[in-house]
């Protein structure tokens, strides 16, 4: 560890809020590309860089680094990030979704893409109502978690929480009813 990174540990395990902001300013945005690299979201890669650094500050009496202080960062980032995914197995892709229970057998109309997007927007309907506001917000307005938990008053937990149980709902219920799609798709080439 060089000679400012030691500086910058001590400033820090002291209490020091100018440490910790300098450690913000020096290394947030490098962080958060990296970890977009990572998990290909945006908002995710912000929460997880940011989850890290309060916990680096939480925690910083406790801290041992022995590296530098740029790789226990990125450390830090990767094992998190690693974390999430097993928990969450991250996000699916709504898209991912509308499309996964189609096999590549059957060939692409636009019949059966609305009749995929019918099924999707029938299990988006059946969420819970705070649920559906959550999710939407989220994959249809694009807004981070941080900012649906300020607009509806929730924790930013709750939000992850409510996504993560209508993304699961919805997997299901698409993986329910791709019989319909299956039985369409069959009897119009029967009838072609």
């Amino acid at each position: 560890m060089n000679k400012e990174d030691k500086k910058l540990l001590e400033e820090l395990k002291s209490g020091r809020e100018s440490a910790f902001e300098s450690i913000y300013n020096i290394y947030y945005k490098g962080l958060v590309v990296y970890c977009y690299n990572l998990c290909k979201r945006q908002d995710l890669a912000e929460d997880i860089v940011q989850n890290v650094l309060i916990n680096i500050w939480t925690k910083r009496s406790d801290l041992k680094i022995s590296s530098s202080f740029k790789n226990y960062l990125f450390r830090a980032v990767h094992n998190t990030f690693i974390s999430e995914y097993r928990k969450q197995k991250i996000e699916i892709d709504i898209n991912d979704v509308k499309y996964q229970f189609i096999g590549d057998t059957y060939m692409q109309s636009d019949d059966l893409t609305e009749q995929r997007i019918s099924i999707v927007s029938q299990a988006i309907d059946r969420l819970p109502k705070k649920c559906r506001t959550v999710f939407l917000m989220s994959k249809i307005k694009g807004l981070k978690h941080k900012d649906i938990a300020k607009r509806l008053n929730i924790s930013e937990k709750t939000v992850e929480k409510h996504i993560s149980k209508g993304l699961a709902t919805i997997k299901k219920y698409v993986y329910n009813n791709s019989h319909l799609i299956k039985i369409i798709t069959f009897y119009k080439i029967k009838t072609a």
